[in-house]
């Protein structure tokens, strides 16, 4: 004697659907919250491009980024993708440092310098080598300084960032 099957109360698109789309909702629900919580700052920086072979910052971007303090500040970037305040005669080039990682745009050191800030963050010396040639002739500096801080990233040295992150 054959046993007699009852069929499923829901078929299987239905039985594996609702619970995905559930999941979908609560990840965009906790999502939303974080936001909420946080300012809407992300933990990284995200306004990267490659431009002429090398890693730039994006012209016109900003990013609100928190500081391991809990503060949220705000980077700016103008239309050369330097960082604002517009600089003028010194241009300071170099990574994060330079960049001014964990402060507001008038507080980095090149700001206060009242100099062009083209900071960017994984750049090593070749890198800020190549940037500040490829800023001269449209910003004509009166003078360059480089800055860049071989003690905590070894691994810049004078390969390009671009090859160094993918």
């Amino acid at each position: 004697m054959s046993q007699a099957t009852t069929p499923p109360l829901f078929h299987w698109p239905i039985r594996w659907g609702l619970p995905l789309l559930a999941c979908a909702l609560v990840c965009g629900l906790l999502e939303g919250v974080m936001r909420l919580a946080d300012g809407n700052a992300f933990p990284q920086l995200d306004i990267f491009e490659a431009r002429s072979g090398q890693l730039r910052l994006r012209a016109h971007a900003d990013a609100r980024m928190r500081r391991p303090d809990g503060g949220i500040y705000t980077l700016r970037t103008g239309e050369a993708g330097l960082r604002l305040p517009k600089g003028h005669d010194l241009l300071v080039v170099g990574d994060s440092q330079v960049l001014g990682y964990g402060v507001e745009d008038s507080e980095s050191f090149p700001a206060l310098l009242g100099a062009f800030n083209a900071g960017v963050p994984a750049h090593g010396i070749a890198d800020a080598l190549e940037h500040a040639a490829a800023l001269i002739p449209a910003l004509h500096p009166e003078a360059i300084l480089l800055v860049v801080n071989q003690a905590n990233d070894w691994d810049e040295g004078m390969k390009p960032a671009l090859e160094r992150y993918v």
